[in-house]
């Protein structure tokens, strides 16, 4: 099955879990003495970090936010304390508010809501208030409709009637529904109308109101009718009264029963905080728990959020942390591994030579291949110690780009010429299609690492035909650069993870030589100049990995 063109975007270098070992080609004299010097100066301790083990990736963020921030200190750090007393705290701000409208506005709501309730049970009563005033219909009235109200709201009625000038009470019904028409035998009766002041009552335009008697307080509503009689239309008055003095007589009984309140809602509280606390604690604790586990060396725990979006989504970060930390720790040991693998056998090489020279006699040729042996030997390793760097300069950001206008075909014809040697010694074929004088905007240097690391790379996995066929062309004003070889090419899962370092292929052999950080710096630089770029790879077909890049100058145009 044949891939389609990939295109790589920018994205972390590390966020594969497995680790990269791709090739890197050694470079020429120049380039080890330029890169050598350059490795001679004292280097950021973050280099040295990523080169050595990638759990500083991991660290550096946190440190970095969190390293002029001073925590705040704290009485109680118990999250389970904190969050009882901060319960405690909430009910007892509700209840002091409670008690400050008790004891504020207790009174004011009372009274408003016994005039409303006066209100009602007199609109009743005035609803039901006879237009004819006929004996029969009075006394029924009396005795049945307004005793019923009475009884029914323990509110008392008195009715008036004006004769003349005068008022007159006429019939009296009590809060338990006994009405009586005899109100001028009865001294009580009579001593609650005066100190009533009805007069004023009935003058008044205001019809529900608040009086203070020798009974206490009482609200009232007052109606005024008009009823026809044998004697002719006359008006009559009605009031309904109720007693005010409830809150008052049993104050201290609402006190006391609000104490005792009080006292029960602070006691759930603290019980409801309780338990409340350790139900959401424990989603910490196994959070602790399982934390000190990963610390631990122990990857297999699993992080839940128990159903709440905080938790879910600490879950889910630390879920990722701990497959991040167990891929670092994967690449930790490979990238020991690794680094020893490539640093034994050169210097296993130059020990050999060495100690060949020193104890055996040579002749002049054969002294002469030992030391170049030992000369090769040695930039291998000088290769490799400047590719860790170059990559630790390159993924930190420090390095900086010289950007100019460069002849990228003359560049890659001069890359080509480096080759010769191995083309003569391994018998590989290189076809090239170049188009000339193809100008772009770029670090001439490190585009030409990349050239240099992407034909390398083709060096080392070509087919058996050992043809590599290199591409520069004119792609409507774009320049294009292609490398393909005939190798054994790379799965579909595995395109996306060959950049990063230390990666090798599973079909590929580990005796493949290279600092494998060839590719992840071919990365860096093609994602710091902005570019497109990617890998076209079919299995048992090949591979070609390219570029893309804005041509600045017409074709044919110089400098």
């Amino acid at each position: 099955m044949k891939n389609s063109e990939k295109k790589i975007a920018p994205c972390p270098i590390d966020g594969g879990e497995q680790i990269p070992e791709t090739e890197n080609i050694t470079p020429t004299d120049a380039e080890n003495v330029a890169d050598g010097a350059e490795s001679h100066a004292p280097e950021p301790a973050a280099e040295i970090g990523e080169a050595a083990t990638a759990v500083a990736e991991i660290d550096a963020p946190a440190t970095k936010a969190g390293k002029n921030k001073k925590p705040r200190g704290r009485i109680i750090k118990s999250v389970s304390r904190r969050m009882i007393l901060n319960y405690f705290l909430f009910a007892t701000v509700v209840l002091l508010m409670m008690w400050v409208l008790l004891l504020f506005g207790l009174n004011g709501f009372y009274d408003a809501i016994m005039r409303d309730d006066i209100h009602s049970i007199g609109s009743a009563a005035a609803a039901a208030f006879p237009k004819r005033g006929d004996d029969n219909g009075m006394t029924v009235f009396y005795r049945d409709k307004l005793s019923e109200i009475a009884r029914t709201n323990s509110a008392s009625f008195i009715v008036f009637k004006r004769d003349g000038n005068e008022l007159k009470p006429v019939i009296v019904v009590d809060a338990i529904g006994q009405s009586s028409d005899t109100v001028n035998e009865n001294a009580s009766i009579l001593r609650l109308i005066n100190s009533l002041d009805y007069e004023s009552i009935l003058k008044s335009d205001i019809d529900t109101g608040m009086a203070d008697t020798e009974y206490g307080k009482l609200v009232y509503y007052c109606s005024e009718h008009w009823v026809d009689t044998d004697e002719g239309p006359t008006f009559m008055y009605m009031i309904a009264m109720k007693s005010n003095n409830a809150l008052l007589v049993n104050a201290g009984k609402v006190l006391l029963l609000f104490v005792f309140c009080t006292i029960v809602v602070l006691v759930l509280a603290f019980v409801c905080a309780l338990f409340a606390a350790r139900y959401q604690t424990k989603c910490l604790t196994e959070f602790t728990r399982n934390a000190k586990r990963v610390a631990d060396g122990d990857y297999d725990v699993e992080f839940t959020g128990y159903g709440y979006y905080e938790y879910d989504t600490l879950a889910t970060a630390l879920n990722s942390a701990k497959k991040r930390l167990k891929s670092t720790e994967q690449l930790q040991r490979d990238l020991i591994a690794n680094v020893s693998h490539d640093m034994r056998t050169p210097i296993t090489i130059i020990r050999a030579y060495a100690e060949m020279i020193r104890d055996l006699p040579q002749d002049e040729k054969k002294r002469e291949k030992i030391t170049e042996t030992i000369i090769a030997e040695a930039d291998k390793l000088t290769t490799f110690t400047d590719d860790v760097l170059n990559y630790s300069r390159l993924s930190s950001g420090v390095t900086e780009f010289n950007f100019e206008d460069c002849d990228i075909s003359a560049a890659a014809e001069d890359i080509l010429k480096r080759f010769d040697y191995f083309k003569e010694r391994d018998g590989v074929k290189f076809e090239t299609e170049i188009d000339s004088d193809l100008i772009v905007h770029c670090d001439k240097n490190r585009i030409e690492q990349v050239m240099y690391n992407f034909i390398g790379n083709a060096f080392n996995y070509c087919g058996d035909d050992k043809v590599i066929i290199v591409r520069v062309k004119n792609m409507n004003g774009t320049a294009r650069v292609e490398i393909t070889d005939h190798g054994k090419g790379i799965a579909p899962e595995e395109q996306e993870s060959i950049w990063n370092r230390y990666y090798r292929a599973a079909r590929s052999k580990r005796t493949t030589v290279g600092s494998g950080l060839g590719l992840s710096i071919c990365y860096n630089i093609l994602k710091a100049h902005g570019v497109e770029f990617g890998v076209n790879s079919e299995l048992d077909k090949g591979s070609t990995f390219w570029f893309e890049m804005k041509i600045v100058k017409p074709c044919g145009g110089g400098y």
